[in-house]
């Protein structure tokens, strides 16, 4: 999940380790040099910019590093802002001359002003991260992103506007300064001790001024690094260590991608099933085949006879008779009449 405290994070890490202020002091020392100061500086705090895109969460290095990398850097940058702000700029510069143009358009213009010089840093980081000019100019590119993480974006111009308010505080204190200055002049025409005491200011008026010029170049580096550092966590949602080269689509791309895809086809329509039909079921692999069951048929009721009572006694049961044996025939007697033999028994009914 996003970490979307950009500022505390910032700070935080910037001021991890003791002695922080130091590199900070050297920086601004380096930054007064025209040009060449100017880049390395840039291209210095873009560096660390670079480390949070990255997901690297230490304090910023306390040597210079690769001082000809870090120059490199910072010509990019410069190079892609002045590519992204000027044209605008041009336009902002003709409308404010026209007579025609109104105060509603010069503010309009103003915001889109201020909407580019902040998509032009996000441009430079891509451009850093790349080690590479041409990421930097990709501008749809980097107005998609702009779309896909709207809120991280003003949070970073949001802390841009520290720098800003450091400016016009500066500019507050200045013009406050002159006003001493112009009374004593004034009056120093009419006046040889307002002379004098305009002679006496100066020099005093110059040391004020190199003193703001000095602190507001020591806040505008801090202001700075606390930006690019914000802009570092918000390239870091787009996951760089998943990105190829800088003309392939980006990880959001390829997932939005795919989601479209998938919702442009078309949705398969249920079809109608068929009634099963009894069939022997399909043995599982490795299980036990069992035999198919047959399918119940559907018996009619059917009256049955009524069971057989049982025989009772008076049933005549077949039984077959058991010979009897002859009885042995008695001596025969002199014309004895003939006897015939016995009926079987029969049974009772």
């Amino acid at each position: 999940m996003e970490n979307k405290k950009y500022l505390s994070r910032a700070w935080r890490e910037m001021t991890a380790q003791k002695g922080w202020i130091k590199p900070l002091l050297v920086l601004m020392l380096v930054d007064m040099i025209p040009v060449a100061g100017t880049f390395f500086c840039e291209g210095y705090l873009l560096g660390w910019g670079r480390e949070a895109a990255w997901g690297m969460t230490k304090s910023f290095r306390r040597d210079a590093g690769d001082i000809g990398k870090h120059g490199k850097w910072g010509l990019i940058a410069w190079v892609v802002n002045l590519i992204w702000v000027l044209p605008v700029a041009i336009v902002v510069a003709i409308f404010r001359h026209m007579p025609v143009a109104g105060s509603a358009i010069l503010v309009v213009g103003y915001v889109v002003l201020a909407a580019v010089r902040t998509l032009a840093k996000a441009a430079s980081l891509r451009a850093v991260i790349y080690d590479a000019l041409e990421p930097g100019l990709q501008v749809r590119r980097v107005l998609k992103m702009a779309g896909h993480n709207l809120g991280g974006l003003v949070r970073c111009w949001l802390i841009g506007l520290l720098k800003v308010a450091v400016y016009a505080l500066a500019a507050l204190i200045l013009v406050g300064s002159l006003f001493p200055v112009m009374f004593v002049g004034t009056s120093a025409q009419s006046s040889s001790a307002a002379a004098q005491l305009l002679m006496l200011s100066l020099p005093l008026y110059l040391v004020l001024l190199l003193a703001l010029f000095v602190v507001v170049t020591f806040f505008a580096v801090l202001c700075t690094m606390l930006e690019y550092r914000a802009y570092g966590y918000w390239m870091a949602t787009f996951e760089p260590d998943k990105w190829g080269a800088y003309k392939e689509p980006m990880p959001f791309e390829v997932k939005q991608q795919q989601a479209a895809y998938t919702a442009s086809q078309p949705q398969p329509q249920p079809q109608p099933q068929p009634q099963p039909q009894p069939q022997a079921a399909q043995p599982a692999e490795g299980a036990v085949p069992e035999a198919p069951a047959e399918p119940e048929e559907v018996v009619e009721p059917q009256i049955e006879p009524a069971a057989k009572p049982a025989e009772q006694e008076h049933t005549v049961i077949d039984v077959e008779a058991e010979p009897v044996e002859p009885e042995p025939e008695p001596e025969p007697e002199p014309e004895p009449e003939p006897e015939t033999p016995a009926e079987p028994e029969g049974n009772e009914q």
